[in-house]
This record gives C-alpha cells, structure tokens and sequence, in this order.
C-alpha cells in the first residue's frame, strides 16, 4: 500500500510537470511567435521607408544597403529563432515523450499492483465470507444447542418431577410392604411358634419326658416291668431304654434313681457289656457298685442303677426278677426347638 500510495503521488507529480513543461512550451512559442512578429514588422517597415538611403548596384539590381544589411541581419536572427524554436520543440518533445512513458510505466506498475491487491482482497473477501458462514453456522448451532439445552433442562426438570414422583410411590410402596411384611412376619411368627409346638410335641423333650444332661427320660411306673416289657414300653413311647454314655449322664441317672431301683438299656454280652439297642458297639465302663459285676447264679445279664443308704451304682440283675420292684428309664431323641 505505501509503494501504492508512493506510486500514485509520483504518477501525479509527474503529471503536473508535464503540465508545466507544456504551459512553459507555449510560453515560449508564444514569446518566440512574438519576437518573429516584431521581426516581421520591422521588415515591413523598413521595406516601406521614404528615408534616403545609400543604394549598390549589384547583379540584384540597385537595393538600399542599410535595409538590406538589416533584412539581412533580421532574416538570419529569424532563422536562428526558428531554429532556436525546433530545438526546444523537440526537448520540449522528448522530455514530454519520456515523462509519458514514465508516467505510462508506473500507470502499468500501478495497474499490475493494483491487480494483486484486488486478486489479495478477492481472496480475503473470500476468506471473510467463509469465516462469515463460519460464524453464521456456528449462530445456528449454538442456537441449536441453546435449543437443545433448554429441551434438556425441560426434559431435566420432567425427570426431577417424574423422579420426586417415582420416589413417593416408591416411598409408599415400601411403607405398604413395610407394613405387610410386618404383618406377614407376625402371622408367620404365630405360625413357627405353633409349628415349634407341634414339633416340640412330637419331637421335643416335654413333660412327662425330662430333659437331663442332653437326655431326654421319662421314668416307667414298677408294676409288671421287666426288661423286655420296658423296652416294649419305651419303643411305645418314642424311646429306649435309657443307654447312658457319659460320667455326666450317669451321675444325672444316680439324681433320678434317687433311692430307687431302674433297669437300663445295658446287657451283657459274652464277657462284656454293650447297649442293648445296638449289641455291636460296646458299653462304655459302668459305674458298678462293690463286688459288681457277680453274675450270681449265671443268669444275671440286665443292668439296673441302685439308689439309697448304700449309695448309688450299677448291678447286674436277672432281667426279669423283682418285677414288682424295679422299674425303668426310657429315653429318646429330640429336637429343641
């Protein structure tokens, strides 16, 4: 732009010169035209005088000599303005010629650069409007995600109010259930309390049966017991004859025999002793009493537990002896519910 702008000042300088140039031209010719003129007319005057004169005869004929000397002199100061006038027409001429073709240059360069930046400002208008259309669709799609946005809030605080909603009745399904639950659980707490009867009634160790030790015992009455008939009477019952295994069930067997005389599941078998509801598996050490084991008379294959003044332990009986007299102890399985 500056050497535009440098250009442009240069072009018009140069213009005004040769405006110049051409004003002073005409000056010139004019003051040349002038002198020629004045030239002229003093020819004129002197070819028309009435002064005497000396005249010459020569092969021109008889002419005055000072008219001639100074038509002479003014032919030749003519001539030499004539020339004079040729050769500033053609400086005049050339430097005019040279000033145009510079100022025709630099209207070329001037064109030539003007050309760029209009080919420059085509493409920046371009690229203006590009980043115009840029903008423009960049306006459209943040107003489209302004759109968006206030859909998304309105979806937003749709969700909040279906979610506030959803949580009441969610809320009030749970306080529904909660109570329902807490009804169910109740019924079924009703329902397994008198299941747990029902199953303490069959299974459980309840009265007449006493629990002892882990044992659950119930005591047969003495009449007509013997050993075969009690444990008849105690399969009857759910049970067997009582098969003590540890020192604590046996001394739980000496609190209930008290002072009284109760057979047991124990017999024997070969030299040894063994459960009677299981003849293989061998009964662990009795608490005999003194002097028992004694087989007396050989037929003394039943145990029973002695209470009373002597103390409490076991002795071998015959296993239907004294049945007026001895009783039995049942046990059986359960669970405590």
């Amino acid at each position: 732009m500056q050497f535009i702008s440098y250009s442009i000042t240069t072009s018009s300088t140069l213009r005004k010169k040769v405006d110049y140039l051409e004003v002073q031209q005409e000056f010139k010719f004019a003051e040349l035209e002038d002198s020629i003129g004045d030239i002229r007319e003093q020819l004129k005057l002197l070819n028309t005088s009435d002064n005497a004169c000396r005249c010459i005869n020569d092969d021109q004929g008889q002419r005055p000599l000072a008219p001639v000397v100074q038509t002479h002199n003014l032919v030749k100061l003519e001539t030499s303005l004539k020339h004079r006038n040729a050769i500033l027409q053609e400086a005049f001429k050339d430097e005019k010629t040279a000033i145009k073709d510079h100022i025709r240059k630099f209207d070329e360069k001037i064109k030539s650069e003007l050309n760029n930046i209009n080919q420059r400002v085509d493409v920046a208008a371009k690229y203006v409007q590009r980043l115009n259309d840029s903008f423009t669709e960049m306006a459209i799609s943040a107003a489209q995600a302004d759109s968006d946005l206030m859909n998304l809030k309105s979806n937003l605080d749709r969700t909040d109010a279906s979610v506030v909603e959803v949580t009441e009745r969610f809320r009030r399904m749970l306080e529904e259930m909660k109570e329902t639950t807490k009804n169910d659980v109740n019924s079924l707490t009703n329902q397994v309390a008198s299941m747990k009867a029902n199953l303490n009634a069959l299974f459980g160790c309840l009265h007449p049966w006493k629990l002892v030790e882990g044992l659950c015992l119930r005591k047969l009455s003495h009449s007509d017991v013997g050993f075969d008939v009690a444990q008849k009477k105690c399969h009857a019952l759910g049970g067997k004859l009582v098969e003590p295994t540890t020192k604590q069930q046996v001394q739980a067997l000496q609190t209930e025999a008290g002072s009284e005389r109760f057979l047991i599941g124990v017999v024997r078998n070969g030299n040894g002793w063994v459960r009677s509801s299981d003849l293989e598996r061998q009964s662990p050490d009795l608490a005999w009493r003194s002097g028992e084991p004694n087989n007396d008379g050989g037929k003394e294959n039943c145990v029973e537990v002695l209470g009373g003044s002597r103390g409490f332990g076991y002795n071998d009986n015959l296993c239907d002896e004294h049945k007026d007299t001895i009783g039995a102890i049942c046990e059986k399985r359960f669970v405590n519910f």
